[in-house]
């Protein structure tokens, strides 16, 4: 059996957080635990990589979003989700992997972070997986 996927869910949102930390834990081969953003920042702070990868809510673009961005990205593959699509080009300037922009489709949101993960690991692997098509 192989060892499922770990996501860290980044989310200052707790009620939000938990409801993708569920819904990702509900897919075959993932493993998610949720932090708010200063816990991650502590979490990943001298460790590197913490999880095959992390999924970080930017719901604005400002300084302290794209130090986050910057700092998760060594923490694994990162994808970042925002209602706003306004953030996609500063958060992939500062290390982002991947955007989704959220669209209150919760599985869209959630297939669209199972491929990013498995794309990442197979990547990663020397597999040459791939998202294309459903995160950005």
């Amino acid at each position: 059996m192989t060892a499922p996927l770990t996501v860290l869910v980044v989310d200052d949102d707790a009620r939000a957080r938990a409801a993708l930390v569920r819904a990702l834990d509900d897919c075959d081969g993932l493993v998610a635990v949720g932090l708010d953003r200063e816990q991650a920042l502590r979490l990943a702070e001298g460790r590197g990589h913490v999880a095959d990868a992390v999924v970080l809510d930017v719901p604005h673009v400002t300084a302290r979003a794209l130090g986050a961005v910057a700092s998760l990205a060594a923490a694994g593959p990162l994808l970042v989700t925002s209602m706003s699509g306004a953030v996609e080009a500063p958060i992939r300037a500062a290390g982002a992997a991947a955007f989704v922009e959220k669209d209150g489709d919760a599985d869209r949101l959630v297939a669209a972070i199972s491929s990013h993960v498995r794309a990442s690991v197979a990547h990663n692997a020397g597999d040459g997986g791939t998202d294309e098509g459903v995160a950005r």
